[in-house]
């Protein structure tokens, strides 16, 4: 059984108001909060300290994770815990909307037994009509919901059914030795994905990192575009496998790009996108602008060595391919 976490509303009086927002926006706690909300509510739980959705909110703008016109990045919530020393990562990128019986509803189940908390992302239906943030939580052999907008029962205590159809996706965060009784033992490892990338924090070296993921100095110096790998940064997002998810993760924890859910799964179907996320990310540097066309943002990718083929990705934007021209002015806008 989970210990109950802390209950924390978005909608407060106390902070609704507040700004939540980026450059062009006028958004607010009350209005795209959500996801800090849910992370101050078990940083708050687990630590014992207070942590306000104020507080969150500060945290996630002035990390780069407040989405421009949307919510918070999916980026956000693993540096958020690491943060306070607490182990979150997502549980995978298979989306779980409208299949109530898929595999991950069960893996969440066995994490929430485990003494996990677990952080949902809502799609359309009961909790939202777009996308939210919940809290999950297991009590007495039921789940349990701490919803940041709302105290209605059908969305604290609901038919699980209703809430596994409507599911996109899952963030766990270890509270096994909190929750833990003192005559019940720590239960095992659940196994997760492997993380794709890993913030550095002060005083970490590559070192360090290669021997927490499982590498090697050489290969994240390679996969990273690192020259001197005794120079690293506070702050500075290290790839942990040569992959397009690992770099779609990376540009949106920059801030570069929002969506790395789609455009992980574009790069499984577009020619070339893996390739073109994976350079890109080994030198992007700079975030909150991008080129003026998607030619412009060709000419400065080209100018960066990321890619050669510039009419390829030319005619693409030629062809209408969905999103495409905002990708490549992005990126080229953070080479």
């Amino acid at each position: 059984m989970n210990k109950k976490p802390v209950s924390y509303l978005q909608t407060d009086k106390r902070w609704k108001n507040e700004p939540y927002r980026v450059k062009g926006e006028n958004s607010t706690i009350g209005s795209s909060g959500c996801g800090p909300t849910a992370a101050a509510m078990l940083i708050e739980t687990i630590t014992g300290k207070t942590y306000t959705p104020v507080d969150a909110c500060k945290w996630s703008i002035d990390h780069g994770y407040k989405a421009l016109k949307q919510g918070t990045y999916y980026a956000y919530f693993r540096p958020q815990f690491e943060a306070f020393g607490i182990d979150c990562d997502m549980m995978n990128w298979k989306k779980s909307y409208g299949n109530p019986d898929h595999q991950n509803h069960a893996k969440m189940l066995e994490m929430l037994k485990a003494g996990y908390y677990i952080i949902a992302l809502m799609g359309p239906g009961l909790w939202t009509s777009g996308g939210h943030f919940v809290v999950v939580w297991w009590e007495n052999g039921k789940i349990c919901i701490n919803d940041p907008a709302s105290t209605k029962p059908a969305r604290l205590n609901g038919d699980p059914r209703t809430f596994f159809s409507q599911v996109n996706y899952y963030w766990w965060i270890d509270a096994r030795k909190f929750n833990a009784e003192a005559d019940r033992p720590i239960m095992s490892e659940v196994e997760t994905e492997k993380p794709a990338i890993h913030i550095v924090t002060k005083g970490q070296t590559l070192g360090y990192i290669a021997k927490k993921s499982g590498t090697t100095v050489a290969e994240l110096a390679e996969i990273n575009g690192i020259k001197n790998p005794n120079l690293i940064y506070v702050d500075q997002v290290i790839m942990l496998e040569k992959t397009a998810r690992a770099a779609a993760e990376k540009l949106a924890t920059m801030g570069i790009i929002a969506a790395m859910t789609y455009w992980t799964r574009q790069a499984e179907v577009i020619e070339y996108l893996d390739i073109l996320l994976i350079q890109a990310a080994k030198v992007a540097k700079r975030t909150g602008r991008k080129a003026a066309s998607a030619k412009a943002g060709v000419a400065a990718l080209v100018a960066a060595g990321v890619i050669n083929t510039p009419d390829y990705w030319l005619g693409l934007v030629e062809k209408n391919t969905p999103n495409m021209a905002d990708l490549l002015r992005a990126l080229g806008g953070a080479v």
